[in-house]
């Protein structure tokens, strides 16, 4: 794909009907789409194709408390062609999602807010960043490598159909997103009033009291654990967790007194979606916060343990 400027009137309506093919297929595999990781893939994957380009970097965009915007990659191709790529490709890999602040290689696109034109940048022939939006608020970054012919602004000019659906199809994943967390959270709500009118109703099994099914944990601090409900108890009150806290403490507490390895956690919380470690020092901080009376252990490279 060469400029515009030089391409004849059949090229480019051919250039236009791709364009067109392309949004319409995406919109229709991905605006259902809850799996970040596929939707941020295939969405980098069809800007590659688009624009001939060798690699590239795709996420979305999140603000910390001071409301500086860092990404969490979702797309990344596998840059084994150019060594300079790999070893970024292997950094990435291996220091988690989160590692790209407003120094790093989204920095310019974050700080201005507008795509990003480079020659030669970190070992890269040519480089293109693309800010993706959605009624005026940045929500993701496109970062795409190595055209033959460079990048120019009619490149930019011809993706942009392209880039505003991405911002609306992360518009709609985020919406649903909230509304898998409202639907979630309903239901733990309903769990925790339907156990608190049996209790209020005296309608508890005699040998929640009397400590003999085999299926209730003592924890200590007035805890009781019910494995076959996954539910926790304290004092006779339900403890209200999310979804994946009941999953960490399920699992901590079927091994309890054990170091569960950070491995065996993940995939367990999270099933075969990758996650940062950051998202499981965040999870163990949450629940040790509300379950600060146990104590869950960290053992350090290795995993956490829940000491009875």
């Amino acid at each position: 794909m060469t400029s515009f400027s030089v391409l004849s009137d059949s090229s480019k309506l051919k250039k236009n009907n791709q364009l067109l093919d392309v949004i319409a297929q995406t919109l229709t595999e991905f605006i259902t789409e809850t799996n970040p990781y596929i939707i941020f893939n295939g969405l980098l994957n069809n800007i590659l194709m688009l624009t001939d380009s060798e690699y590239g970097f795709m996420g979305e965009i999140f603000y910390d408390q001071d409301e500086q915007p860092h990404i969490q990659n979702y797309g990344m191709t596998n840059m084994t062609r150019n060594k300079q790529a790999q070893r970024l490709h292997e950094v990435f890999l291996r220091q988690g999602q989160k590692n790209c602040k407003i120094e790093r290689l989204y920095g310019e696109v974050l700080k201005t807010g507008s795509c990003v034109i480079s020659v030669g940048h970190l070992g890269m022939d040519n480089f293109l960043g693309l800010p993706i939006y959605s009624h005026g608020s940045l929500l993701g970054v496109a970062c795409i490598v190595n055209r033959e012919h460079g990048y120019d602004q009619a490149v930019v000019a011809y993706l942009q159909p392209f880039i505003e659906v991405c911002g609306s199809l992360i518009q709609t994943y985020r919406s649903n997103q909230r509304q898998r967390k409202i639907e979630q959270e309903l239901v733990i709500h309903r769990e925790y009033l339907s156990m608190f009118h049996k209790l209020q109703q005296g309608n508890i099994d005699d040998s929640l009291n009397k400590g003999i099914d085999e299926a209730n944990v003592f924890l200590g601090s007035g805890y009781l654990y019910r494995q076959k409900t996954r539910t926790l108890l304290r004092n006779n009150c339900v403890v209200l967790l999310t979804p994946k806290e009941v999953l960490l403490l399920h699992l901590l507490v079927s091994r309890l007194n054990e170091v569960v390895n950070h491995q065996t956690i993940e995939s367990f919380v999270w099933g075969k979606v990758i996650v940062s470690e950051s998202s499981l020092r965040s999870l163990v901080l949450r629940l040790r916060k509300k379950l600060s009376d146990l104590h869950i252990k960290t053992v350090s490279g290795v995993g956490h343990m829940l000491i009875n």
